[in-house]
């Protein structure tokens, strides 16, 4: 098995449209919250940020398993508020110390070495030390091919060494998905892995309160939060509160009767308008591209010839196929990394858009063939 930190291997044939995940928020200017008398209720200054209040948000669903890191599908922000990493990335895709405070990459690149933080907590009250660090890596090294040992220096230092190295390894301790949350020891010493799975046991922001799999999830703010925001005491919501639906006509009913504050996983395009039109506030994050690969390893295939793909990316119209299903949110892209990464070029210099003068077969050996 490959290693975790490697996410994805892909070769890029033909781009079509950008898919994106999108956050949709029925707050700020000239917005009307039509929640609950007091769901939004907070404290201080008229320009500052403001304590307490309740956020409720209609999501996907991550299935049962919501507090085992090793086995948990995605999640994302809604883990993140319970989980935490050692590491964090800054929009920039640069890496910060977070549960580590700092780390140090060996000059010979063959192990990483993380500077716990002190005082960290986790809501069952036990300390994260560098032992209880050491605990949550080895849950996941069966899944780390590059990594080798895992040692403790002292109370609050851990190395992790590599086997070989993997320019990605660093970003692997990060909160890029799969992320190596860390759960308290304690809590799994006394109730065991099954009753984590649906109780976390984490050092964030929040605690679940109560979870409906596939359907609700309460989460409460973390009182003894290590956390500050220029000294201020976070997290500033009281309360955050899931509802899990697949359904994009559900969710939209949700924000029209004032039943919920964020949308979250809509698709940039039409059900993007339909929030545009009831005047809500939008943050689309474009982070995956549709991307067609066909059989290009079977010899016997016309894929398996580089003409016949070229000729194939360049009778595709994307730029007018994200026109006409877009409402003007969607570009066609021409490689694989989507908008919002690090890896997007713009612009792009290997780029093949629609020219049915290049889609033309009898370039790839097929006699009479044409882009029809």
């Amino acid at each position: 098995m490959a290693s975790r930190s490697v996410r994805l291997s892909v070769i890029l044939l033909v781009s079509l449209l950008v898919a994106g995940t999108l956050f949709l928020a029925a707050c700020g200017s000239g917005s009307k919250n039509t929640g609950t008398s007091g769901s939004s209720k907070t404290t201080g200054t008229a320009n500052g940020p403001r304590y307490g209040g309740t956020l409720r948000i209609a999501a996907l669903s991550i299935g049962g398993n919501i507090g085992w890191p090793a086995t948990i599908n995605g999640g994302g922000d809604l883990v993140q508020s319970y989980y935490e990493t050692l590491l964090r990335s800054d929009q920039n895709g640069n890496l910060t110390g977070w549960l580590a405070q700092s780390y140090e990459l060996a000059t010979d690149n063959k192990s990483i070495t993380f500077h716990i933080r002190k005082g960290v907590k986790f809501t069952d009250g036990s300390d994260l030390t560098a032992d209880v660090v050491k605990w949550n890596l080895q849950q996941f090294a069966s899944q780390e091919m590059s990594w080798g040992s895992i040692d403790v220096v002292d109370p609050y230092t851990v190395r992790v060494n590599f086997k070989k190295w993997d320019n990605s390894l660093p970003a692997s301790f990060g909160d890029n998905e799969p992320a190596l949350y860390m759960v308290s020891k304690a809590a799994f010493d006394k109730y065991g892995k099954a009753y984590l799975t649906s109780h976390p046991v984490g050092t964030g922001a929040f605690t679940v309160a109560s979870f409906k799999m596939d359907a609700s999830m309460k989460l409460v703010k973390n009182p003894n939060y290590w956390a500050t925001d220029q000294g201020r005491k976070l997290p500033y919501l009281n309360e955050i509160d899931y509802a899990f639906t697949a359904d994009p006509g559900t969710k939209l009913m949700m924000a029209k009767a004032g039943q919920v504050d964020m949308v979250a996983a809509v698709f940039p395009g039409k059900q993007l308008m339909d929030y545009g039109q009831l005047g809500w506030h939008t943050n689309a994050r474009y982070d995956a591209n549709e991307v067609w690969v066909p059989d290009s390893a079977n010899q016997d295939s016309p894929w398996s010839k580089l003409e016949v793909r070229e000729a194939a990316e360049y009778a595709v119209d994307r730029a007018t196929i994200a026109k006409q299903f877009g409402y003007t949110y969607l570009q066609a892209p021409n490689q694989i990394p989507p908008r919002d990464s690090q890896a997007y070029q713009n612009p792009y210099p290997l780029a093949r858009n629609y020219d049915p003068a290049k889609a033309k077969l009898n370039r790839a050996g097929f006699p009479g063939g044409s882009n029809s």
